[in-house]
């Protein structure tokens, strides 16, 4: 079963939801620096303006050698640099910080479809597969989160707190390892339960899962 063109369509609207949010971090950084070390803002208007210059300058007759843009863009970023570490700020504080900085929150890399999407796309297919199954509404009550050993005792809790780790190392070992699991065991004891654990926690790292 594929991705329809509406499914397709809602994965890559959180993509530009993605870039629309961090072009506002990014602004309210700005903002904040801009707040704190007022010669920030005198810096980046100045290298705004040094391409402008330098594009004037070469329109105008004589030697313009001299006129070193890249050395001025240089020496502007490094007294930001500073600036940015004498107040407590990390050097990339106005850098634009993305999700995934492999594509820039895009999803694509030179017009393949970077990692993330890749997964994001996985992870919506198995959803969709699950809804379309009635077990989707299991996966979001039935988690290694909602997990819970109170119903267990003695023996039974000793061997419960191995499977749950079992299971836990099973789905951080899973892109690496081609080992299966199989619960077996009476009704009621937990093992419907403990997949869909399982299954949960592999969809939300974009892994296909099938449910029979």
């Amino acid at each position: 079963m594929a991705l329809t063109n509406s499914q397709y369509d809602a994965v890559m609207r959180l993509y530009n939801q993605r870039q629309i949010s961090d072009q506002r971090a990014l602004a309210e950084r700005r903002h904040d620096a801009y707040l704190h070390i007022p010669r920030l803002q005198e810096l980046d208007s100045k290298a705004a303006g040094l391409s402008v210059d330098k594009a004037y300058a070469l329109l105008e007759p004589g030697d313009h050698r001299d006129f070193d843009l890249s050395k001025a863009l240089a020496d502007i970023s490094e007294e930001r640099r500073l600036l940015l570490q004498s107040h407590g700020y990390p050097d990339d504080y106005l850098d634009m910080q993305y999700v995934c900085p492999a594509c820039r929150d895009t999803g694509y890399i030179n017009g393949k479809k970077c990692h993330c999407l890749e997964q994001r796309l996985s992870q919506k297919l198995t959803e969709s597969n699950y809804a379309c199954s009635g077990a989707y509404d299991k996966l979001q009550t039935e988690s290694f989160a909602t997990f819970s050993f109170d119903y267990f005792s003695g023996s039974d809790l000793d061997n419960m707190k191995m499977i749950y780790s079992a299971a836990k190392e099973f789905v951080e070992g899973f892109a690496d390892s081609y080992r299966n699991m199989l619960f077996y065991g009476g009704v009621g004891c937990g093992k419907s339960f403990m997949s869909n654990c399982i299954a949960g926690a592999l969809i939300d790292k974009g892994v296909a899962v099938v449910y029979v």
